[in-house]
């Protein structure tokens, strides 16, 4: 009896000394994970990069000079830091996720409201400071530009991913990533069972500084035209881009012949998008001011307003003319 209770107290006790020890191992991980040194932002002139870009201001309005000022300044020191900048920006893209319910009630009251007006944006970095840092992360890449090209596979890995915040903003980052980022958003957008084919479409209406690099963009979206799902997007984009003159003002035009009116506006849109450029497809146009929907003929008077505001006056001319002949000709009685 006394040997047994020995071996018990003895068990007990090696068993407490056991759990004593895990949780002393669990507790210095935990405190590791928490306190252990993130890596150091790269710098410039004294000051980090989150610093620089929080100076792009996301909300509170600055005018004129000062922040044009800002502006300047940012740039120039994200281009010095260049591309040391990008694990960071990837960093802050890939936590950029949907907070809860709660919290993003929070930020839009505190937005709606102009909250920050009572103490700058610290109550706006302390509601939901990981999506704004992924909204300057995104200004980061625009700054970058095509130096930011050698993100692209980390960029597309996010894009892919499971969550969607993350996806979404990435794919918009592959937008300023250059001529590398182009190839894989053409596939993203022409894949209509991939879940974020529009945000690409967007993505690639934001890459005109590509200019005649981007000309298989153009070609795939003037035959996405065609598409009854892809086409209306394909015709916003197109004028988006501004590019190819030459192809895109015919190919737009022809949209302007569409059954469906969605399309025939967004072509109209496009084409004044284009201004003078579009100066070919005025005749469809004016005929296009008797169009049988109201949004679309608002939409051609608006085109043509850019492209050739004479002509539309020469119009407005003609109809006041023929509607006093025809008041002369049936006088009333």
């Amino acid at each position: 009896m006394l040997v047994c209770g020995f071996v018990l107290c003895y068990g007990f006790y090696v068993r407490r000394r056991w759990a004593i020890g895990l949780a002393a191992v669990c507790a210095l991980a935990v405190a590791a994970v928490a306190f252990w040194p993130e890596p150091k932002e790269p710098e410039y002139n004294g000051k980090k990069l989150s610093e620089w870009l929080h100076d792009e201001p996301l909300f509170v309005p600055i005018q004129g000079r000062q922040r044009a000022w800002m502006k300047t300044q940012s740039a120039e020191a994200v281009r010095h830091i260049g591309t040391n900048a990008l694990p960071f920006l990837l960093r802050w893209i890939r936590e950029n996720q949907r907070e809860p319910g709660t919290r993003e009630e929070a930020f839009r009251l505190a937005n709606r409201y102009r909250l920050w007006r009572f103490g700058g944006d610290m109550l706006l970095e302390a509601i939901d400071g990981r999506e704004l840092r992924g909204g300057r992360a995104l200004e980061g890449f625009r700054i970058l530009g095509e130096e930011g090209g050698s993100a692209v596979p980390d960029l597309l890995q996010m894009a892919t991913g499971s969550n969607e915040w993350t996806a979404r903003a990435a794919i918009a980052g592959l937008g300023y990533a250059g001529l590398r980022a182009l190839p894989p958003l053409m596939i993203m957008a022409t894949n209509k069972s991939f879940r974020f084919h529009w945000e690409a479409m967007g993505a690639i209406s934001q890459m005109s500084y590509l200019g005649t690099n981007a000309r298989p963009a153009v070609e795939m979206l003037i035959r996405s035209l065609d598409d009854h799902k892809l086409g209306v997007g394909a015709a916003d984009v197109l004028g988006r881009l501004g590019l190819e003159g030459d192809v895109c003002v015919p190919a737009l035009e022809r949209c302007l012949l569409s059954t469906k009116p969605a399309l025939r506006m967004w072509g109209a849109i496009s084409l004044g998008r284009f201004g003078a450029i579009a100066a070919p497809a005025l005749p469809e146009l004016v005929k296009a001011l008797n169009d049988g929907q109201e949004s679309v003929r608002i939409e051609v008077t608006n085109a043509l307003m850019k492209i050739a505001p004479e002509v539309l006056e020469g119009v407005k001319q003609r109809q006041v003319q023929e509607g006093v002949g025809k008041s002369e000709t049936n006088p009333s009685p």
